[in-house]
């Protein structure tokens, strides 16, 4: 998972998105646009999130193939693909599909510029991070935080 994944949060985006609308400094201009609901914004995540389902498909192709020609496993390309779909199919599934997309490439970009072309509003990652509540912040990235914030005390 990358770092990016971790602001895969629907409803920290929908917080951000809202906050940068409030902070619009021109509201009367005419391409504004009145932010998009929440559920059009939650849509709007699971839509670049699917959006994305190939990508990690290739990506774990090329990983499952890596692992069976260093183990020596003389799997045929066929296999490789059988293995990397039923990896997929097994783990693409609810908020685990957070974990494994691209968040980096695809769901942030697609994100930022749907709403920047659809509602004239930025988004951002340090949006994101400050719109993110406490109970949002997974425990592995608190724990590394709470060592960073120790380390340089």
């Amino acid at each position: 998972m990358e770092i990016e994944n971790y602001l895969i949060v629907p409803t920290a985006i929908a917080r951000a998105v809202r906050a940068s609308a409030q902070q619009n400094l021109y509201p009367d201009l005419p391409l504004f646009k009145e932010p998009p609901a929440e559920e059009e914004l939650l849509r709007l995540v699971e839509e670049a999130v699917e959006a994305s389902r190939d990508a990690v498909r290739r990506r774990l192709v090329n990983m499952i193939g890596k692992h069976a020609r260093d183990q020596k496993l003389g799997w045929q390309p066929a296999t490789v693909l059988e293995q990397a779909e039923a990896f997929l199919q097994q783990t693409w599934q609810g908020v685990v599909r957070y974990e494994w997309c691209d968040a980096k490439e695809i769901v942030l970009p697609r994100l930022r510029e749907h709403i920047q072309s659809q509602y004239g509003l930025r988004l951002n990652d340090r949006d994101i991070v400050a719109a993110l509540a406490e109970e949002e912040v997974p425990p592995d990235l608190r724990e590394v935080v709470q060592s960073l914030a120790e380390f340089l005390e």
